[in-house]
């Protein structure tokens, strides 16, 4: 078959390079089906970013809280008025600060329930139909969140779990498309068998994209739509990012296919050019046994996890939280709190491509992989925490600055994906997505704690309970740094040798 390429058969590889005429044109590259893949995972992002993020800007377009009493002093800032106020005229619901936090925290149970139920329902169906069955979970949730919520408050919170737990999913089932248990489950899993070597990092890179975005467009449509006089403006948006997942899941079982010879349309010249550039990825297929105590038990291992749940920790609660610091202490108007809040993302879209191409460029001269990973730890988490700290001084005086303190934090932020993230690769190749998926399960866990914690301290929107809230982003972002610099590694571990080794594709571009 045409679509086998004996590994080693160079000059197979190369005259069917050659005559691969896909990669000589950009509009029959960009449209062959591995790159509508990369376009459509792209759009799952978004959605997955959305169903996650929107309810930030729509707890401030729904609900107030009632008047709290206080003996806390409360600053001049506290009470500063926009001066043209454009927020919603009517929120329907009054709820405390103590209930919103669960609303937010809601989402992290039902993403924490997902990994074994999914290892069950995966037997049954294929993997592309399982995650179409999650994305449309996600729009029956955003689809049904008014309705439900008008006839009793913990329906949402049910509904948050199973939006959780849809998104989760997803992330899980993506790496069910192909079983390799070598790389992150959520993104290289997929393009073993999809993506040609000299374009992993390219096709990955769309992707991610997805969620830098998703992160720019969810609060800035999301605003956009609380206002229209229409139902209150705050359902539109859960109907809005309800039909946009609708759309995907019928494009997805029209576009998406688990393998290249599984799709029906796909070119013979792609489909040889595909098989000659990941037969050794699909050729590895031996079932790993990961060494659990001494996973469990390495100095490495754990600076991951720490990294990782600095990191976690400190975005959730950016996601959660961004749109009411705007209103309670900015004082910002839902038109420029929308505006406002997505630029952050954009931030950290830059600071994505930017550190991911100056990483590689920095290996290739005589910098250390392992000075190279701690550097960008470090700046990265430190430079978070700095502006953190900054912010947590500032009023709605001195909001413009605020507002720049919060972009450069999340964009300092994501310098450390290009760190932690790919270090696993690096310290265990065969048991890296083990790492990963161990790393991410305690993050969530952890994360579970930012609204609650959140809500538990800023009971009153006073400024003073915000500038508590930064000093502990700034902490979580100083541990992430602290860590990593002294217990992080990149030399391979001696309980990750195996008898044959593994050389992972690292993805050279973390958005």
């Amino acid at each position: 078959s045409d679509s086998y390429i004996p590994k080693g058969d160079l000059h197979t590889v190369m005259a069917v390079r050659h005559a691969n005429c896909i990669q000589n044109g950009c509009v029959q590259k960009f449209t062959s089906c591995r790159w509508i893949l990369a376009f459509m995972l792209c759009l799952l992002r978004m959605c997955q970013t959305s169903l996650r993020q929107s309810i930030g800007m729509v707890l401030v377009c729904m609900a107030e809280r009632p008047p709290v009493e206080t003996s806390v002093p409360r600053n001049e800032s506290d009470f500063q008025s926009s001066g043209e106020d454009t927020r919603v005229t009517h929120r329907e619901f009054v709820w405390d600060a103590t209930f919103e936090g669960i609303v937010l925290s809601s989402y992290y149970y039902g993403y924490l329930l997902t990994p074994l139920l999914s290892c069950y329902i995966e037997r049954f169906f294929g993997a592309k139909q399982l995650v179409a069955f999650c994305v449309g979970m996600g729009a029956v949730v955003n689809l049904l969140t008014p309705e439900l919520t008008r006839l009793n408050k913990y329906l949402l919170v049910a509904l948050r779990v199973l939006a959780g737990t849809s998104n989760a999913s997803m992330i899980i089932n993506i790496d069910l498309f192909h079983k390799q248990g070598m790389i992150d489950p959520a993104v290289q899993s997929l393009w073993a068998a999809w993506a040609p070597r000299s374009e992993v990092a390219y096709l990955t890179a769309v992707e991610y994209t997805g969620v830098s975005l998703g992160g720019i467009f969810t609060f800035l449509v999301s605003g956009l739509l609380c206002q229209i006089p229409l139902d209150n403006g705050w359902p539109l948006v859960c109907y809005f990012y309800g039909t946009l997942s609708a759309i995907w899941v019928g494009l997805c079982l029209a576009l998406v296919y688990n393998k290249p010879s599984e799709h029906p349309r796909i070119l013979p010249d792609e489909l040889k050019y595909i098989a000659a550039e990941t037969h050794s990825l699909q050729s590895n297929r031996n079932k790993i046994h990961p060494p659990w105590l001494k996973i469990l038990g390495s100095p490495a291992v754990w600076a991951i996890i720490v990294a990782s749940t600095s990191f976690m920790w400190v975005y959730s609660w950016i996601l959660c939280y961004l749109p009411m610091y705007m209103q309670d202490v900015l004082q910002y108007n839902i038109s420029q709190n929308a505006i406002l809040s997505s630029l952050p993302f954009v931030g950290k879209f830059i600071s994505g491509l930017l550190c991911g191409y100056l990483a590689d460029r920095l290996l290739k001269t005589r910098m250390t992989r392992s000075c190279n990973r701690k550097m960008f730890q470090t700046i990265g988490c430190l430079g978070c925490a700095a502006c953190t700290m900054v912010v947590s001084f500032l009023d709605a005086h001195s909001r413009d600055l605020a507002v720049v303190m919060l972009i450069l934090a999340v964009t300092a932020q994501n310098i450390t994906t290009v760190a932690y993230r790919i270090n696993p690769l690096e310290i265990a190749p065969r048991y890296a997505s083990f790492i990963l998926a161990l790393s991410n399960t305690i993050a969530v866990a952890v994360s579970l704690t930012a609204p609650l914690v959140t809500s538990a301290i800023v009971f009153d929107k006073s400024q003073e309970q915000w500038r508590i809230m930064f000093y502990i982003v700034a902490a979580f972002s100083l541990i992430g740094a602290l860590v990593f610099l002294f217990l992080g590694k990149v030399s391979v571990q001696d309980w990750a040798k195996p008898s044959g080794e593994l050389n992972g594709h690292l993805c050279k571009y973390a958005l």
